[in-house]
Formats: C-alpha cells, sequence, structure tokens
C-alpha cells in the first residue's frame, strides 16, 4: 500500500494542470528550487496510467481541468490498486467558501488559490504534509491558506500574514 511514514519526507508528487503556463511555473517551484521528484500530466486519464509505476505521496491537481473535475480525477486515482489513501492539495483558481468546505471535507489536505506564489508553493506542501503526517488517523478539516481578512490565497499577499484555518493562527515565517 501507498501509506507515506508518519513524519517522512514528502518528495514524490503527481501533478495534474490542464495549462502549460501553470505547468512550467510548478515545474520550476517544485523541482528546480525545492528538487522534489514531480510526474507532471495534463489530464485524469494520463495521472490515473501512470500513478501506479510512479507511486506518489501527494497529488496536486487543478480543482478545474478540462473534461473532468480534479475532485473526480482524485477519487477515481482512489480506487487504484495503492493509491486509496493517496493524500491531495489542489492548486485552483476557482476557490470560494463553498469549494473550499467541500474539498476540506472531501479529505484535501490544502486548497491553494491560483495565483500563487512560485518560491511559497513548496513551502505550503510541506506543511500541509507535515500536518497530514502529524494528524494522521484522526479527521480534521486540511489546511487552507488565507489572508488575514479571510480571502485564500497561496503566499503572503501585499504583506498580509496567512493563517490556518483550522487553527486560526497565523503562520509563523511567512
Amino acid at each position: 500500500m501507498m501509506k507515506a511514514p508518519p513524519g517522512g519526507p514528502l518528495d514524490k508528487i503527481l501533478h495534474v494542470e490542464p495549462d502549460a503556463d501553470i505547468s512550467f511555473v510548478v515545474h520550476m517551484a517544485l523541482v528546480e528550487f525545492a528538487g522534489f521528484n514531480l510526474v507532471q500530466c495534463i489530464n485524469g486519464n494520463d495521472a490515473l496510467a501512470v500513478a501506479p509505476a510512479f507511486r506518489p505521496q501527494l497529488l496536486l491537481i487543478d480543482n478545474v481541468n478540462s473534461g473532468e473535475p480534479g475532485e473526480a480525477i482524485w477519487n477515481r486515482m482512489r480506487n487504484l490498486d495503492g493509491c486509496e489513501t493517496l493524500p491531495v492539495v489542489f492548486l485552483t483558481g476557482h476557490v470560494d467558501n463553498t469549494s473550499i468546505a467541500r474539498l476540506s471535507n472531501a479529505g484535501a489536505l490544502a486548497v491553494i488559490s491560483k495565483p500563487f506564489l512560485p518560491f511559497q508553493l513548496p513551502v505550503d506542501l510541506r506543511r500541509a504534509w507535515a500536518d497530514h503526517c502529524q494528524h494522521q488517523g484522526t479527521t480534521r478539516q486540511g489546511l487552507t491558506l488565507v489572508r488575514d481578512d479571510g480571502a485564500p490565497c497561496a503566499g503572503g499577499w501585499n504583506n498580509r500574514p496567512l493563517y490556518d484555518t483550522w487553527s486560526r493562527r497565523p503562520i509563523p515565517g511567512i
């Protein structure tokens, strides 16, 4: 089974994104800057084909994919042998309170809104991963990064602090 060891470092990420420009920026942020092992796919069918061999620790996906929502792709992927517990982070431009609540209640580790700060993306993913490892076996909402005015975002926006929506505490170091 593909369960990550509690507290183990995040390394292997499967990214599903139909937009080539976003994929390029994510690749630069996660591979070139942060050194992650990243496989990128443009659609759910490609992701479903490579997941069993790649054995990702984390799925990073846009919830608005051409032809099929990211949430549906994630649900199909969890039906694959070895991917039943694959955690997900949604990286999406369509973020509202209803979507955040739905994705968090479905078990997403985090919802990160576009536009995002490339240098902040690895930090956000590592934070969500660490939170996931710390809380394995417990039930809780996912980590959604928001500005201090309550609007979702992926990094410091206009020098405003970010908050963990679960604890409502400021996130240090951002």
